[in-house]
């Protein structure tokens, strides 16, 4: 487990470094996991968690993806599925178990860091690359607490705006996929000028998405990966952040036909 983790610190410095990782995590065969435990996540009891990860698999969301992605995203439900039931009960896991799961999300990490030196060019388009960095940061969310102003999280913020803003939006603001993306994009972002980019792409995607309320957002997170006990405190924070910016961007547009500002072409 320490070998483990001391992988995730390479791995961090390699992907700001623009370099390959170095080391490829050990392999652990699934047989680790009891039949109870794969039974249990092959069905999920749980109403809730059962959601997790099924936004991926529409049919529009599937056309934007490649093998690759999806193969991070199956093996990351699983895993989640797997922590969120041992979370509530339904899973009592054992050492192995853990194991398993901790190897196998070091290898998702890996995977996804290799992507762009492991495909030919062009590797990923540019929403793949967008969903790859959005999976990489769920990652680390998922187990290490952000720091605003740490490097790393300067790193990400900075590759996924980039990345979203050379996409063509104006085919996306109705996506659901893309809600999931400029949210965690907020999330981390939390202290830094890029917020509010975020924070307005979110207005129009969630206007363009008819969603009228954080809870109403939330029910669309939760079906990619969110974890409500660990981003209800953000999302409230950025549903707020949304609501000022309509605000202001409404009181601005009034301003402006009260002045007659976007009339004088016509005088």
């Amino acid at each position: 487990m320490q070998c483990l983790t001391y992988l995730r610190v390479v791995y961090v410095c390699c992907t700001m470094a623009g370099i390959r990782p170095l080391f490829r995590p050990p392999t652990l065969s699934i047989q680790r996991l009891s039949k109870s435990t794969r039974d249990s996540i092959d069905k999920c009891p749980d109403k809730i968690t059962s959601q997790i990860g099924k936004g991926f698999s529409t049919p529009a969301n599937r056309r934007l993806l490649n093998p690759a992605i999806l193969r991070a995203i199956a093996s990351t439900r699983m895993y989640l599925l797997f922590r969120e039931l041992s979370f509530i009960g339904v899973i009592q896991p054992a050492l192995r178990e853990v194991e398993f799961f901790f190897s196998r999300q070091r290898s998702v990490e890996y995977e996804l860091m290799s992507m762009p030196f492991d495909m030919p060019p062009p590797a990923l388009t540019l929403i793949q690359e967008a969903v790859r960095l959005t999976l990489m940061t769920f990652a680390f969310s998922a187990s290490t607490r952000f720091v605003p102003m740490s490097a790393y999280t300067l790193f990400l913020v900075h590759k996924l705006k980039e990345a979203l803003e050379l996409l063509d939006l104006d085919s996306l603001w109705s996506s659901d996929l893309l809600l999931w993306l400029l949210f965690f994009g907020a999330h981390i972002s939390r202290h830094l000028e890029e917020r509010t980019w975020f924070i307005a792409c979110l207005a129009r995607n969630t206007t363009q998405l008819d969603l009228t309320s954080a809870d109403a957002v939330q029910e669309v997170l939760l079906k990619f990966f969110y974890l409500e006990r660990f981003s209800r405190d953000s999302l409230l924070e950025i549903w707020d952040e949304i609501g000022s910016f309509r605000q202001a961007s409404s009181t601005e547009d009034s301003e402006s036909r009260h002045y007659g500002f976007g009339g004088l072409d016509g005088d």
